[in-house]
C-alpha cells in the first residue's frame, strides 16, 4: 500500500511533463496544469491518519474508476469518507453511493478535475443512501460524504 505521494519537481519550466506548475520566464507567468488539481483531487482531502477502506462495486466498475476510499476524522471532529474515482474514458458515466461502512452520512460534497474544472466543488448537498453521481469523461472526481 501507498503510504505518501511525491512529486519529484514542483514548478518546472515548459516543455517537461514532470511539473506541477510550469512558469514562463520570459513572460514572468505562471501555469497551473491538470496534474497539480489532479494531485490535489487526493492530497487535499485525503489527511494524515486516515485509513484506505475496500470499495466494493461490479468488475466493470473497478476497472472504469480504479477507485480508492479512505475514512478518517475531520477538522471538525466527525468522520468523513474520501472516495477518489478516475474516468479515463471518453464517455460520462453514473455510479450509485451504497454506503455500507457502518457510519451515517448526512453531507455530500464533490470535487471534480476535468478539460472544464480544476479541483472545483461541483455538488455540496444532503446525502442520501443510493445517491446518482455522474462522472464526467476524462475527470478525476472526489466525493466527501461527512
Amino acid at each position: 500500500d501507498v503510504v505518501s505521494w511525491q512529486n519529484w519537481v514542483g514548478v518546472a519550466p515548459g516543455g517537461y511533463r514532470d511539473g506541477l506548475i510550469y512558469i514562463n520566464e520570459e513572460q514572468k507567468t505562471l501555469n497551473p496544469i491538470k496534474r497539480l488539481w489532479g494531485y490535489g483531487n487526493y492530497s487535499r482531502f485525503i489527511r494524515p491518519g486516515y485509513q484506505r477502506i475496500a470499495v466494493s462495486g461490479s468488475s466493470e466498475e473497478a476497472d472504469a474508476f480504479r477507485p480508492v476510499a479512505f475514512v478518517g476524522t475531520n477538522d471538525n471532529g466527525g468522520e468523513e469518507l474520501v472516495l477518489v474515482l478516475i474516468n479515463e474514458g471518453n464517455e460520462n458515466r453514473k455510479v450509485v453511493l451504497d454506503n455500507q461502512n457502518g457510519l451515517e452520512y448526512t453531507n455530500m460534497r464533490i470535487y471534480e478535475t476535468s478539460e472544464e474544472y480544476d479541483l472545483r466543488c461541483i455538488r455540496n448537498e444532503v446525502y442520501n443512501q443510493g445517491s446518482v453521481i455522474d462522472i464526467n469523461k476524462q475527470s478525476i472526481t472526489t466525493i466527501i460524504l461527512s
